[in-house]
């Protein structure tokens, strides 16, 4: 059997089907497992156990030439001719497609298999035909988030018909970039029982960004248990969070700055090594829970927990109760007032619950969760993705 899925881009989207692989490969011995991603990030799965071959086609080229409307369809057919004529050739029998937009839908549509799960262009009828699942998906999307909201892991598995069962985000760490990473803190000259909190300083939308003063009053009383390292994650460009630490901080020492320094194999090495990652909602937290590190995120403007929450167990979510929360992603608020209320003791709170399930105790006062009313608006919903046995779907369960 050969089974090709669709999931072009985005780092966090790549690394949320990776359960769906696994149950592939699970339910479907001997099944041969192909991936369809754009050029640009057939890297984050490149060395995955589950995928047997990555085919790799230049949409955001042929975006910027033809667009992605849907009267586009033919000209895009064209400039993907080559691309379908060689997955056609590879006499596909099952598609399954978890990409919404139009050229996509296209591929899955004229590759020839004889089964094709999710959007998919249908040339007799020319035009696009949704499946019930990603129909009633972005129905939900379009009109009220707060409403049957379901995790777009669980969601994968729905579109292709798979039970939902134990399987959680996976991504391998190889043992060059594990030696590495270790390295890089043994540089640092860590203590021996040190503990590592990564902090991720941005976000690829403008939007879910996290605010340097606000990082900053969130690193200082974490500080204040000599154990504690920060390590400042991001971009190049993203080097505010960890310039506010070192100007701000009364003893920075404890701050490893790593922005711009980790291409993709040691990113997860070095996640990989931390306790804790403290993150707004973006591909770097879905890549912690994947190699096994515990997650405080935080939700707001268009970031809606119950969606894109990390998948497993372990992992903590913080986001603001008020009526416009999340936003519609075609509709953002410019006012982003909802970030502001995730205030720096909710995330010291959350991170301070989350290492002591994990065995971890901070030496750092921390105000007891009952202080805080999340049924009144304004305040700031904590919500855990439970901890072992754990198995899916993605349920969030009040913190007790």
């Amino acid at each position: 059997m050969r089974i090709l899925v669709i999931r072009s881009h985005r780092l966090g989207d790549l690394v949320q089907i990776t359960p769906l692989l696994g149950a592939l490969r699970r339910h479907h011995r001997g099944a041969a497992i192909h991936l369809l991603v754009e050029e640009g990030f057939a890297r984050v799965l490149a060395d995955h156990p589950w995928i047997d071959q990555i085919h790799r086609f230049p949409k955001a080229k042929i975006l910027a030439q033809y667009g992605n409307s849907p009267g586009s369809i033919s000209r895009q057919v064209e400039a993907l001719g080559p691309l379908i004529r060689r997955l056609k050739a590879k006499r596909f029998d099952w598609i399954i497609n978890r990409q919404a937009s139009a050229i996509e839908a296209v591929i899955a549509g004229l590759c020839g298999a004889p089964r094709i799960s999710g959007p998919h262009y249908d040339p007799a009828l020319d035009e696009i035909v949704q499946d019930d699942a990603s129909r009633a998906y972005a129905e939900t999307i379009r009109t009220s988030r707060r409403a049957g909201a379901i995790n777009l892991v669980d969601h994968s598995f729905h579109v292709s018909g798979l039970p939902i069962e134990n399987d959680r985000l996976h991504l391998p760490v190889d043992r060059a970039s594990r030696d590495r990473a270790v390295q890089i803190l043994e540089h640092a000259a860590l203590d021996p029982d040190r503990i590592l909190i990564g902090i991720q300083s941005g976000a690829s939308s403008r939007l879910r960004r996290g605010n340097p003063e606000q990082m900053l009053r969130i690193s200082e009383p974490l500080l204040r248990d000599r154990r504690v390292y920060l390590m400042v994650l991001g971009t190049q460009s993203e080097k505010q969070v960890g310039d506010a630490l070192i100007a701000g901080l009364e003893d920075p020492t404890r701050v490893i700055r790593l922005e711009g320094k980790t291409p993709w194999p040691l990113l997860k090495a070095l996640l990989a090594q931390c306790d804790l990652l403290i993150t707004p909602d973006t591909g770097p937290m879905h890549v912690a829970a994947a190699v096994g590190t515990r997650v405080v995120a935080l939700f707001w403007t268009t970031a809606h927990a119950e969606e894109t929450g990390p998948y497993g167990p372990g992992h903590f979510l913080l986001q603001p109760q008020i009526p416009c929360s999340p936003c519609l992603p075609n509709k953002p608020c410019p006012h982003t007032v909802c970030a502001s209320l995730i205030q720096p003791g909710h995330v010291v709170r959350a991170v301070c619950l989350s290492l002591a399930l994990a065995g971890t105790a901070l030496n750092i006062p921390s105000a007891p969760l009952e202080a805080e009313d999340e049924s009144l608006p304004g305040s700031v919903r904590y919500r855990t993705t439970g901890e072992e046995p754990w198995s899916g779907p993605l349920t969030l369960k009040p913190v007790a």
